[in-house]
């Protein structure tokens, strides 16, 4: 079966909390459906195919915990994976409405949103989840696991001095590439030759040195043949893009960006490193040939 993101439902009753949620998963990636109370989450899940439901605990009309046993309770719905976010410690009754309830994972208020994409991710890689029995649950069209990128080939180098920007990049790429990342250009330059990046996504805004300064030093050295660069920046003016292209940039992406479209740029640049990195190769080899029959006569056949 072809892969396709995960459809997640999140409910929150905190309107500000629920749109930070989101905003932060849907640039990871995951379709994102919300709800502002259990009942209308219950309602969603009678219609809407949901690889994974997260939860806050204290909502209005339906807690969290009463959500989640309904959706065991529910035949049709039992094996979805289920994960709890809450404000409170994860004490002893906690402990027992997660065994209870066979949650998949419980989160502290704010989460970390690393951890739950990588919790989601595991979710979806076991096929639709478990029931709380443990069994595995089919009975929706099997597996949705990304096809393996074979021994992941391409690499990608993320150099980006907001943590934030670093983290969801990683987590759009992370499956499918091979990653570097670099807090500043100074240290994307130390890191280019050890790494030998196919693809660099590079910020502008930066201390020290900006991306366009550092995008030239890439395009000047020696493997800057078959480097593929895309600024990825919050500065979009046309005078701004021109001057990212002048600097040697290959392509250039505005955040806030659609991953979709990032990754499918991503994969058509990495293609087009392949590509020059075999020309420069062939190239090569070309002229050690036209220098050895340049040679001198060594015989009669020459």
């Amino acid at each position: 079966m072809p892969y396709r993101e995960p459809q997640i439902l999140l409910v929150e009753d905190d309107c500000v909390f629920r749109e930070i949620a989101r905003f932060r998963l849907q640039n990871a990636g995951i379709q994102v459906t919300v709800a502002a109370d259990g009942r209308r989450a219950w309602e969603l899940a009678q219609r809407i195919d949901f690889d994974v439901v997260i939860t806050g605990n204290r909502l209005p009309g339906m807690s969290g915990i009463e959500l989640c046993r309904r959706f065991r309770q529910e035949e049709r719905l039992a094996g979805v994976p289920l994960m709890l976010m809450t404000a409170e410690p994860e004490g002893p009754h906690l402990s027992q409405v997660r065994a209870e309830l066979g949650l998949t994972e419980v989160f502290a208020k704010p989460f970390v949103l690393t951890d739950m994409v990588a919790a989601i991710e595991v979710a979806m890689q076991t096929g639709r989840g478990h029931s709380c029995t443990g069994s595995p649950d089919r009975s929706r069209g099997g597996s949705n696991q990304r096809p393996a990128e074979s021994k992941k080939s391409n690499r990608v180098m993320i150099v980006d001095d907001c943590p934030t920007s670093r983290d969801m990049l990683t987590m759009i790429f992370r499956k499918d590439y091979k990653l570097a990342a670099a807090t500043d250009g100074l240290e994307c330059l130390t890191l280019l030759d050890d790494f030998r990046p196919n693809v660099v996504l590079l910020d502008i805004v930066m201390p020290a040195v900006d991306g366009y300064e550092v995008c030239n030093r890439i395009k000047s050295s020696v493997a800057g043949d078959f480097i593929q660069v895309i600024l990825v920046s919050a500065k979009g003016s046309t005078e701004e893009r021109l001057q990212g292209y002048k600097a040697g940039a290959d392509d250039y992406v505005v955040k806030p960006f659609d991953p979709h479209e990032l990754r499918s740029k991503v994969q058509v640049h990495c293609r087009l490193s392949k590509v020059c990195e075999e020309l420069l190769m062939a190239n090569t080899k070309l002229e050690r040939y036209d220098q050895r029959d340049s040679g001198p006569c060594v015989n009669d056949n020459c």
